[in-house]
């Protein structure tokens, strides 16, 4: 690395991340040598390397903010019990994840940044397209975000949702500034309140629907 202080580096994080993201297509193929030293390499990074991970979303550099994101996002995305490693293993307290949150006119002081029609309409074009196809690190920090907080809401175990739900700082975050989202993703969060959160079988206190509404 050029910068001998930052040891983890963007593209290490993303080359892990990419790798996470590839899912077994059965059960079996689940229980395979491959998916089972992925799942092993997840747990150790949410157990053993999670202060390389917050390095980079205190730092003011969106590529490393995006690459930060996108692996325990590709590591909760993996089943039920990876999601429950990253919600455990993530310390959701940190001061900036509400910035990361919110668009760039937001963070930038109600200001576009410079080229800020072409900054929307690349969002736009890059937030029509599915998760999969697409490259983190070129994504906006909020797509990142919500992507992160979605894969702990759409890991399919309800004991998860209401304490996921009670971090303030995820799903609360993703849902303020949903009306300044590109539609793709903007369905895809209204989506996930519908199936997840406002679920009758999803086990969610109204009190807590309530106060996410």
């Amino acid at each position: 690395h050029l910068n001998n202080a930052q040891r983890v580096g963007v593209p290490l994080l993303a080359l892990l991340a990419d790798m996470l993201r590839v899912l077994p297509g059965n059960p079996g193929e689940a229980q395979g040598f491959v998916h089972l030293q992925l799942d092993g390499a997840a747990k150790a990074l949410v157990q053993r390397r999670m202060r390389a991970v917050y390095s980079h979303l205190t730092c003011s550099v969106r590529t490393r903010h995006n690459a930060a994101l996108a692996l325990p996002t590709a590591i909760a995305r993996r089943h039920k019990q990876m999601a429950w490693e990253v919600f455990r293993g993530f310390d959701f307290s940190l001061k900036e994840l509400p910035a990361l949150a919110a668009p760039r006119k937001v963070r930038s002081g109600g200001k576009e940044k410079s080229g800020g029609d072409e900054t929307r309409k690349t969002e736009t074009t890059e937030a029509s397209n599915e998760w999969p196809g697409l490259d983190p690190i070129g994504l906006s920090t909020r797509h990142n975000f919500v992507e992160f907080a979605l894969s702990l809401l759409e890991s399919g175990d309800n004991t998860l949702t209401k304490p996921v739900l009670a971090r303030r700082a995820l799903f609360g975050n993703a849902l303020r500034y949903v009306a300044s989202d590109p539609p793709a993703l903007a369905t895809k969060i209204l989506k996930t309140l519908r199936d997840v959160v406002l679920s009758s079988d999803g086990g969610v206190p109204a009190r807590l629907r309530a106060a996410l509404c």
